[in-house]
């Protein structure tokens, strides 16, 4: 993967495109890294710091995702600092000229 500013990185894996963005912070109890891709879920510690947000994040970008055939991974380590991986298929110019055509309809 291609490093980016701020511990960021881009890079494909086969026929994935691969989008990391990791910091050095306090990281995140392995127990609570599952409840942080449901709504309105946030770290405990993060509810003790007077950090704005409403835990919609990464529920929303889990199921963009999702949507694109992809997924979120979250690696973390206490003390060290947490990535997460965006995942996607990557689709060549050949493949989203087929998929948009005058007329057609998404399924619902």
């Amino acid at each position: 993967m291609a490093a980016l500013a701020g511990g960021s990185a881009v890079g494909r894996d086969g026929t994935d495109v691969l989008v990391s963005v990791a910091d050095s912070g306090i990281g995140i109890p392995p127990h609570v890294i599952p409840r942080l891709m449901r709504p309105f879920e946030r770290a405990q510690d993060a509810e003790n710091r007077h950090i704005q947000g409403t835990g919609l994040g990464l529920a929303k970008s889990r199921t963009l995702a999702e949507l694109h055939g992809g997924g979120i991974a979250i690696e973390s380590e206490l003390g060290t600092g947490t990535t997460f991986t965006l995942r996607v298929p990557f689709a060549g110019p050949e493949r989203v000229t087929d998929q948009i055509r005058p007329g057609r309809r998404l399924a619902s």
